[in-house]
């Protein structure tokens, strides 16, 4: 899931370069936003472009875990570990 929501949706994760280097994602039914800067062990410019699917990976599994503990009706999170169609 994490893999089809950061290649059909990269969207879903904003990655700014600007100063720092971090990642955001906002969550599409309550609009709570978490910013995370991107640790990276040695000055790299292309750092970024480098490692973005990885980058939009774990942005998205921060989505995807703030939508089952925030809204787990609303996404069909049942709580047993399977997610309803």
């Amino acid at each position: 899931m994490h893999k089809h929501l950061a290649t059909e949706h990269p969207d879903l994760v904003e990655i700014s370069s600007a100063g720092r280097s971090s990642y955001s994602v906002k969550c599409p039914l309550c609009d709570d936003v978490y910013r995370q800067a991107i640790k990276r062990g040695h000055p790299d410019a292309s750092f970024i472009q480098e490692f973005e699917d990885e980058i939009r990976l774990v942005g998205t599994d921060i989505l995807v875990q703030h939508l089952i503990g925030e809204h787990p009706n609303e996404v069909g999170y049942d709580g047993g570990g399977d997610v309803r169609e």
